[in-house]
């Protein structure tokens, strides 16, 4: 095979790195999470939970439009930059206030002091991602993952000794903060962007307008993704909070690796459709091949946890949560469809329809809350399946939107999704063959776990092989080439 061209090593290279540490975020996550659960009460990490999702909030909302101006400018304004210090500070304060009121008005200083802890995260959050932007418009994508692996390291250090020596909850927290910190200094000092103070009206106008825009899908978002955690607080309580979230953290660790590859791979096939001017049969094409190509990992991936997701909840967080099985299980399932949204704005974008793209957010994220609302005050079992209920009635509108913008021909890809499916219910039956094995369930958890997943892999990658042979042997590096 002859040497890739410079340009396309140097892509490949970087698409790795940035997998790579997307990966290792989650990772270390996963891991924290795992060990806080073995010394935190449920109560304990539900209560963190709600500050840690407040300031999240305010972190995203504060970082929203930074990257995609510095990207879409060949000269960033000076004004860019101190809109994004500003912004940053005001939201800064506005978690300064929110911890006030935790410490005086809810009377918990001990998350008072948490929240105070995070405040700084939004003006980090803003200067990081307005530094990230100017790095990748200047070509040097691959200074984005090298700043974040070593702050993943090191915040995952600084959390679980916080963890071991009693820190508790502010264990959590100064690994947040770490890792924002470390990211913010390691990608401003390696040839960072700092601009004089100016301040044109018309810029600035330009400026809040895109941001605003941008805002809109966020925050949409925002309601998707923790209106379930806020519920849940004001119906039932802060235990079934823990519960909850550590069910949707597992899922979501998974979920957050397969949608960041669904969002690289559908604006790289859909990006090079469009650049080579290609007819509309062949950008069909490409957003056929994406659809496919995410159902063939999502389906087992997602099937595969649901189905052990008792197993899974007993070994990574121990017996006392055992309640997020179930939570798990109805969450896993829901995210064979979620995993698809991350795709639309792509979608909509080379469609000439992005303007659509916050309406679509808001119907999603009201789906979700009225279901969560009908079905939180049950337990949070019930708030689960409501997120499969959801998931279920976003079916049509996202299959419309992708046929309707996209092209997605349902009749073109119908029997690929049914080889895949049935090749996902080959692996099910072996998993549930597998549990109903008496010698397999007395086997202790740790050694259960990976004969199921590794047989299960194993069976799913032999029934695809029968079923749709050139979709697997796609996946394999092609010597011959």
């Amino acid at each position: 095979m002859p040497d890739a061209p410079q340009p396309q090593q140097k892509l490949i290279g970087t698409t790795a790195l940035l997998s790579i540490s997307r990966a290792l975020a989650q990772v270390a996550n996963l891991a924290l999470l795992l060990y806080a659960a073995r010394v935190l009460t449920v109560a304990e990490f539900g209560a963190f939970s709600l500050v840690a999702i407040t300031i999240l909030i305010l972190h995203q909302t504060a970082e929203t439009g930074w990257y995609e101006l510095a990207c879409k400018h060949t000269d960033p304004p000076e004004e860019l930059f101190w809109c994004s210090v500003i912004v940053g500070i005001i939201l800064m304060f506005v978690g300064i206030l929110g911890s006030a009121a935790i410490y005086f008005w809810f009377e918990s200083p001990k998350y008072g002091l948490v929240m105070l802890t995070l405040s700084a995260m939004p003006f980090l959050g803003a200067f990081a991602a307005l530094q990230n932007g100017i790095h990748t418009q200047r070509g040097n994508v691959h200074k984005i993952p090298i700043s974040v692996i070593p702050a993943e390291v090191l915040g995952l250090a600084v959390g679980i000794y916080g963890l071991a020596n009693g820190y508790g909850v502010f264990a959590l927290a100064m690994h947040k903060l770490t890792v924002l910190l470390l990211i913010a200094i390691i990608i401003s000092a390696w040839n960072g962007w700092f601009a004089r103070p100016r301040f044109r009206l018309d810029r600035v106008k330009e400026i809040a307008t895109f941001t605003w825009q941008l805002l809109l899908s966020r925050v949409a978002g925002f309601a998707q993704g923790f209106g379930g955690d806020y519920l849940i607080a004001a119906l039932l309580d802060l235990t079934s909070v823990g519960i909850y979230r550590a069910g949707t953290r597992i899922a979501g660790a998974i979920a957050e690796i397969l949608s960041e590859t669904a969002r690289i791979i559908s604006w790289a096939k859909l990006t090079k459709a469009n650049a080579d001017d290609a007819t509309a049969e062949e950008k069909s094409s490409a957003l056929e091949e994406v659809f496919i190509g995410i159902a063939f990992i999502a389906l087992p991936a997602f099937l595969g946890t649901a189905l052990i997701a008792a197993d899974a909840v007993l070994l990574l967080l121990g017996a006392k949560w055992s309640a997020a099985a179930p939570v798990l299980l109805f969450l896993a399932l829901s995210k064979i469809v979620v995993v698809y949204v991350p795709i639309l704005q792509p979608v909509l974008t080379f469609s000439g329809d992005i303007d659509r793209l916050p309406r679509r957010m808001v119907i999603i994220a009201a789906i979700t809350l009225i279901c969560l609302s009908v079905f939180a005050s049950f337990g949070t079992t019930w708030a689960a399946f409501s997120q499969l209920i959801a998931a279920i009635a976003l079916i049509p509108i996202l299959g419309r939107e992708f046929s309707n913008a996209g092209g997605l021909r349902l009749s073109t890809i119908r029997s690929d999704l049914l080889k895949i499916a049935a090749a996902s219910i080959t692996m099910s039956a072996t998993v549930l063959a597998l549990q109903f094995i008496p010698a397999i369930q007395e086997l202790a958890v740790a050694h259960r776990l990976p004969i199921i997943i590794v047989t299960a892999g194993i069976s799913y990658a032999g029934a695809s092989l029968i079923l749709k042979p050139k979709l697997v042997l796609s996946a394999l590096p092609n010597r011959n080439k």
